[in-house]
């Protein structure tokens, strides 16, 4: 049976320069997307003008006038708390679709456009096909960090990490009023490139690519790098953390031991993975996430410590050692750090291997993203009809506040000639 060719809305920043390079989103899309358009017709959509590869790529401000011309079978959404990855959020919750989160914790409240949104009675009058529209006046305080309002618009939710689904189940319990019936979410991971590196200097050499601030541990790393004697530490961070990070180093008083490398990207930590055999993911924090670098870690068949926190505590303890966050931090990464570069011959173990492959090989993630639109697919059509309707409702609205408008105004008005009857006269011919 040939499987049916979906065209697509794909929203998600792309690798056009290091900063962008580094998001989770880009680089899952520079992945899949040799995968996907061998099946899909696939356009990219992005916040600028470049174009990307020899793939269909747009302004994701004309998204909606293509979709008219050519209607998508989904809109597909990676939302990252990232700057350049902004407009995928503003446009996630003005035709909703299919979202991808690699973050559900924000550290701001969204991009002016939806700063303030009623989106709460917005959500509950779409799904409950009530009409009494909110003031154009009306400004609505956002509750708290989480991705409330995105996940609230979205037909289906994808998460990377599965600690993700706890919160967004928080949101279908807490205000059931905002969630659709048929709203579905699936664990998706972050896809990484497959392959062993090369054996490394004999354990000499550890990796780290966190930042130098407090929720990534690289002040611990240091500590327990001043108690070993001939280690070196490679150092994976951007060119704004450098200062920041000879401070720590000085602190330490490990100066002669680190080697710093700037434009943290997964393919610069993928090149340094081969000449190590040791790879740090530590991280003590709600926000963030390790992103595509300790996934990158463990395919690689490096050994791989990791923080006994969050998402990596529910890692393997197989295929993983894990540090508890605390006083003891340092002193516990320390012995670890000793036991494994006793032995000079550490090979990736089988189970590790297996672990990566059925995680994040892309091939598979491509067959997960695969199967989750085919379930969605019926569904998310009737969705996209019911918001389509419900858009046009708003329209005739605004019609009618306008006609009112225009009932009320004085007879000798010309900013009303000049701009307002121009755009009712628009209006009246979209409605119709």
């Amino acid at each position: 049976m040939t499987k049916r060719r979906y065209r697509i809305a794909w929203f998600s920043p792309l690798p056009l320069d290091d900063e962008r390079s580094g998001l989770s989103s880009a680089y899952a899309t520079s992945l899949l997307m040799p995968i996907l358009s061998e099946s899909m017709d696939v356009d990219l959509y992005h916040n600028s003008f470049e174009s990307y590869e020899q793939y269909p790529t747009y302004h994701y401000l004309k998204a909606a006038q293509r979709h008219s011309d050519q209607p998508y079978d989904f809109f597909l959404y990676h939302l990252e708390d990232h700057p350049t990855a902004q407009f995928s959020r503003v446009h996630s919750v003005l035709k909703p679709g299919i979202v991808w989160f690699h973050d559900y914790l924000f550290s701001g409240f969204g991009p002016e456009p939806i700063l303030s949104s009623p989106w709460q009675k917005v959500a509950s009058q779409f799904y409950m096909s009530v009409r009494n529209f909110p003031s154009r006046m009306a400004k609505a305080p956002q509750r708290g960090p989480q991705a409330f309002r995105e996940a609230a618009f979205a037909h289906t939710a994808l998460f990377s990490s599965a600690c993700m689904i706890g919160e967004y189940m928080r949101l279908r319990t807490e205000v059931p009023s905002v969630m659709g019936n048929e709203s579905s979410s699936y664990h998706v991971p972050l896809p990484v490139s497959m392959g062993h590196s090369q054996k490394g200097d004999g354990g000499k050499a550890i990796a780290f690519c966190g930042r130098p601030g407090l929720e990534e541990r690289a002040h611990k790393v240091l500590s327990a790098l001043s108690q070993l004697e001939s280690h070196t530490l490679e150092w994976l961070l951007n060119s704004s953390e450098v200062v920041a990070a000879k401070e720590l180093i000085r602190e330490a008083g490990v100066e002669s031991r680190v080697n710093l490398h700037t434009n943290r990207t997964p393919e610069h930590w993928t090149s340094l993975l081969e000449s190590v055999q040791i790879a740090i993911h530590l991280r003590f924090s709600a926000f963030g996430h390790t992103g595509p670098y300790m996934p990158i870690s463990l395919a690689a068949g490096k050994q791989v410590i990791v923080s006994e926190f969050g998402e990596m505590d529910h890692l393997p303890d197989e295929i993983v050692y894990k540090i508890r966050p605390g006083d003891t931090e340092a002193q516990e990464l320390y012995y670890v750090l000793s036991a494994l570069v006793v032995d000079a011959a550490v090979e990736a173990r089988a189970t590790q291997d297996e672990y990566a492959r059925q995680l994040y090989h892309p091939e598979g993630v491509a067959l997960q993203l695969r199967t989750a639109l085919d379930r969605e697919y019926v569904s998310y059509q009737s969705f996209l009809e019911q918001w389509h309707t419900y858009e046009s409702d708003a329209r005739h609205s605004l019609f009618d506040e306008l006609k009112e408008f225009e009932r009320d105004s004085e007879p000798v008005c010309s900013p009303y000639d000049m701009i307002v009857a121009p755009f009712l006269e628009h209006l009246a011919q979209q409605v119709s």
